[in-house]
């Protein structure tokens, strides 16, 4: 939610969303974070320009394709490698990055960055969200009662593939 709050005063307009599987719930809890973070800002995501099971190279360059065809201005990607790979796609299909979109992910890893040009994303404690599962299993193992949800501490990593 709060990675696309934070790209909508680029002043984007028809932002799309790429993404793995639809069947994992990862990737649905990001859809819809992201999809509620435009409506905080008036910006309906298109149901068309929602693209799932992208799983590789391919079927990303035919996502991305069709995204700019259809006018977007902004890509948020569910992953580290869908990123890279939607930014390869945007580059073939000649445009650039933050110029003409704006290209930003649900998962931040060290390849974003130091990409050229550095990826926007969501940055997750790694073990901090480790110890919390470990805690949570041990609770369950002992049939203690467990939160069926835990929220994550988490922060936007704004870089140069937002800034216009």
């Amino acid at each position: 939610r709060e990675l696309a709050s934070s790209m909508c005063g680029t002043g984007i307009k028809h932002p799309a969303f790429i993404t793995g599987y639809l069947q994992y719930s990862v990737n649905v809890r990001r859809l819809e974070g992201v999809r509620m973070g435009f409506l905080d800002n008036r910006i309906r995501l298109d149901p068309l320009m929602i693209f799932g099971d992208v799983i590789d190279h391919v079927t990303c360059r035919k996502a991305v394709a069709t995204a700019i065809q259809r006018g977007a201005d902004a890509i948020i990607c569910g992953d580290d490698a869908l990123s890279v790979w939607c930014y390869e796609s945007i580059i073939r299909n000649g445009k650039s990055v933050p110029k003409d979109i704006i290209l930003a992910s649900c998962f931040d890893s060290n390849d974003l960055v130091h990409h050229a040009p550095s990826i926007t994303a969501i940055n997750v404690n790694a073990v901090d969200m480790g110890e919390k599962a470990g805690e949570i299993m041990m609770r369950l193992l002992s049939n203690e009662s467990a939160p069926q949800m835990y929220r994550i501490e988490h922060s936007i990593r704004l870089r140069e593939s937002t800034r216009r």
